[in-house]
């Protein structure tokens, strides 16, 4: 171990890891299939040998062997009672090898994912995520572990559960995401999103590994650094991954490579290594950045990072006003309670949608409906909204216990609505904040009510603050609310909140946020006045409002106050917004502007993933309009779902949007399904799908199958390992129109070679299609599959062509 402790290091000097651990096993002869841990019990020496190899290369952290050592992946080769053993000796071979080179360098536990889509998207339940991650972290750090590593997470929601987990344990957690040439994960998370998240959760380090080059990659650390909130790691591909026969090979030479590192560290890159294709050639290369001052960006002050799972909001200095939507309030709103109380929550889903149409930024929960158990139902709501809208949420709620429950199954980091100065509110909700790595609005609320005067307000916020710090909370976590009440019974109050507004901007540098419609409750007119308030206060210096983004009115108004108030440098959004009112329908889809409502209905609610609306539009459609549930399929269900893969392959839609538009057709053949039963209709026929032997990766195929069942195809899946002969005898047995085989490793392409080989022997008449990251198009013209598909889409497209030329 290195003498000084590794968080003296962070953000002062380059901090040098090391490379590949899984193809530098492969190298050694780790047979395909064959799990690269098992190797800390069964081949230790050559584990122990890739370890001094870096060692020697001038590593400064080596990385465990511990990648796939959590209780999901190990229990798919019955190994889930041995977590402990594979992570205690995969910590005490970097050890030995630390002792054996005599060199001096920290122990890194790395974590890796556990290869289960988390809930909405996928079985893996949050709870049973945190469980499996804080089993591993806790026998890593029990062995001896300096830190503890994150590494290639795909999704936020899974990421920020193994750091909430590791973050306890009395080590620095470093979380590293993996970014697609498209410059966001696979769930479709943007960089500032995965920084912001995760950074929140407790990690010290954030950063991104695999899948890209260097130069690939740099665009994403930029992105990250810029934000000043953490140092930032890249631990890079040796280079765009390409096949070559059965290998993959990565095309970076080590001088090529250290070139690319050396781009990353000005981009602000503190943390640097290798991933998959780099060997000790590599980091030898890179070591003489280990030691030089990092370029880190300062964390801009005045401004609260926020973020979904997937994207993020920042509020305060130098950004637009942001608008968060205050319908998801039952306060008056006799429907909206009932169905909260009634455990539905369609409206509450149809309230997220509809405000994130309409603009806001943001979105306020609160579920505060008399006699119901609120912790249960800030829990479902909070997962309801965040299925529903991809906006950070704001958790609305006067009660700790249920901004607590919120903040627990929160997916990203929310704003808790809301702590005051009250000793009992700062010593209640700020640890829960600090717990679930949450921001806080402060109420300028003392022990004696709101303070009459603005400067009253000001010491009021300064309590917040300052109980803040205390609770190690960082003062760009906090926004203000100065609070309003009602200018018909507080004439003076009005006045006195935009002073406070301005002091508190002036004196504590934090951002103000302002419940605006307050100020009219009980007057006629309340829109004039709202409009009004919200224009002197974006002057006064308020940075975001909740409010209603169906009045078109405040929408207008804080538009054109970003614009005056210099918060819309060269008035860009302006611009967007009234510049062209024609270019404002651009990119939108227009495909449905000939057909009736219900048929729209439908068509959208396909396209959004809107489960709620799917049934009610298709009844009326099959009751009314009389149409054949083929003719459903045909103009409605088909030409939605082929939307759908048009904004997936240009870029607009992710993972997430994919399967809950898939659910939502899912639901749409169900419901016909008896319809076509009984006027003997039949599917597009029987697609059989499987992971190839040797091959346990089948997250890819699964969201395959989802894809195929909802454009008319019935599916057999025969899972993952699935041997050679098992695949001919069921594609036989089950009159499979076609058989769709994937593959992750390279070691496993020789298997799918030889099953396209035997399947083409016995069933010559079947197309067989092939897919998988390390599969390509030139790779399966070379071992004769009749098609090839690079995601879910293609699969879809591709399946279709290929059945339609077996029946001509």
């Amino acid at each position: 171990m290195i003498n000084q402790s590794l968080e003296s290091f962070l953000g002062k000097r380059v901090i040098v890891l090391d490379g590949a651990m899984g193809t530098s096993l492969q190298s050694l002869g780790l047979p395909p299939g064959v799990l690269p841990e098992t190797w800390n019990l069964e081949q230790p020496e050559k584990v122990v040998s890739v370890h001094r190899s870096y060692l020697e290369a001038g590593a400064q952290v080596i990385e465990t062997n511990t990648f796939g050592a959590n209780r999901k992946k190990l229990g798919q080769f019955g190994l889930a009672d041995q977590v402990a053993a594979f992570n205690r000796r995969g910590v005490e071979l970097a050890r030995q090898a630390i002792a054996d080179s005599g060199k001096r360098a920290w122990v890194a536990g790395v974590i890796g994912p556990l290869g289960e889509l988390l809930e909405p998207y996928g079985p893996l339940s949050i709870s049973e995520a945190y469980a499996a991650f804080s089993e591993q972290a806790q026998a890593l750090v029990e062995a001896g572990a300096d830190l503890i590593l994150v590494q290639t997470m795909s999704d936020l929601a899974e990421a920020r559960q193994a750091v909430l987990a590791a973050k306890r344990l009395g080590v620095p957690v470093f979380a590293s995401v993996t970014f697609e040439e498209s410059g966001k994960t696979l769930t479709g998370a943007t960089p500032e999103a995965a920084v912001i998240s995760l950074a929140a959760a407790g990690a010290k380090v954030v950063g991104a590994n695999c899948s890209l080059g260097p130069r690939e990659m740099r665009p994403v650390i930029s992105k990250m650094a810029v934000l000043g909130l953490v140092p930032v790691l890249a631990e890079p591909n040796a280079g765009l991954p390409r096949l070559e026969g059965t290998q993959t090979v990565f095309p970076e030479g080590a001088a090529e490579f250290a070139q690319g590192m050396a781009e990353l560290v000005r981009a602000g890159a503190a943390v640097i290594g290798g991933c998959c294709g780099t060997t000790s050639e590599h980091i030898s290369r890179i070591a003489f950045l280990g030691g030089q001052r990092p370029n880190l960006s300062p964390r801009p002050k005045g401004r609260l990072f926020l973020a979904s799972r997937t994207s993020h909001t920042v509020i305060g200095s130098g950004q637009p006003v942001r608008l968060i939507g205050e319908r998801i309030n039952p306060t008056g709103r006799k429907k909206l309670a009932a169905d909260i109380a009634s455990g539905s929550f369609k409206a509450v889903a149809s309230e997220a949608r509809e405000q994130t149409r309409a603009g806001a930024e943001l979105l306020d929960v609160n579920v505060g409906v008399a006699g119901i158990n609120q912790v249960q139902s800030m829990e479902q709501a909070v997962k309801v909204v965040a299925r529903a809208s991809q906006l950070p949420l704001v958790l609305d709620s006067a009660t700790p216990e249920v901004l607590a429950a919120g903040a627990a199954v929160y997916q990203g980091k929310a704003l808790l609505n809301s702590v005051s100065a009250k000793k009992a509110s700062l010593d209640q909700v700020l640890p829960i904040a600090k717990e679930h790595g949450a921001a806080v609005l402060g109420l300028t609320l003392t022990e004696e009510g709101i303070p009459k005067t603005a400067l009253g307000r000001l010491k009021a916020a300064e309590t917040i603050v300052e109980a803040a710090i205390r609770h190690s909370l960082d003062p760009g976590d906090i926004i203000i609310d100065c609070l309003t009440l009602t200018v018909g019974a507080e004439p003076e109050g009005a006045r006195e909140t935009l002073e406070a507004i301005r002091l508190v901007k002036e004196e504590l540098g934090v951002p103000t946020v302002l419940g605006v419609s307050n100020i009219s409750h009980g007057l006629p007119r309340r829109e004039l006045i709202n409009r009004a308030f919200l224009a002197m206060a974006i002057a006064s210096g308020l940075d975001a409002g909740i409010l209603n983004p169906f009045e078109l009115s405040i929408i207008e108004t804080i538009h054109a106050g970003n614009l005056l108030t210099g918060r819309d440098q060269g008035a860009r959004f302006y611009l967007f917004q009234y510049g062209d009112t024609e270019a404002g329908s651009e990119g939108r889809d227009q495909t449905g502007r000939d057909r009736a409502p219900s048929s729209e209905t439908l068509y959208q609610a396909i396209v959004s993933g809107d489960r709620d609306k799917v049934e009610p539009a298709l009844r009326e459609l099959v009751a009314k309009a009389d149409l054949h549930p083929l003719t459903i399929i045909q103009e409605i269900l088909t030409p939605a779902l082929e939307e759908v893969g048009r904004r997936y392959e240009d870029g607009r839609y992710f993972l997430p949007n994919l399967l809950l538009s898939a659910e939502a057709a899912q639901l749409a053949f169900s419901i016909l399904r008896e319809e076509l039963a009984s006027s003997n209709q039949t599917y597009l026929g029987k697609a059989l799908l499987a992971t190839v032997e040797g091959d346990i990766h089948d997250i890819g195929k699964n969201i395959v199958k989802v894809i195929l069942e909802n454009h008319g195809f019935q599916t057999v899946d025969l899972g993952k390992d699935v041997p050679v002969q098992t695949v001919v005898q069921r594609a036989q047995e089950d009159k499979a129109d076609i058989v769709l085989l994937s593959a992750l490793m390279t070691t496993t392409l020789p298997a799918m070679e030889e099953t396209v080989k035997q399947l083409k022997k016995v069933l010559p008449q079947v197309p067989v299609m092939v897919g998988g990251a390390v599969v390509t198009r030139s790779y399966a013209e070379k071992i004769g599959a009749a098609g090839y598909a690079k995601d879910a889409v293609g699969a879809v497209q591709e399946a279709k062509k290929l059945i339609k030329t077996r029946r001509s």
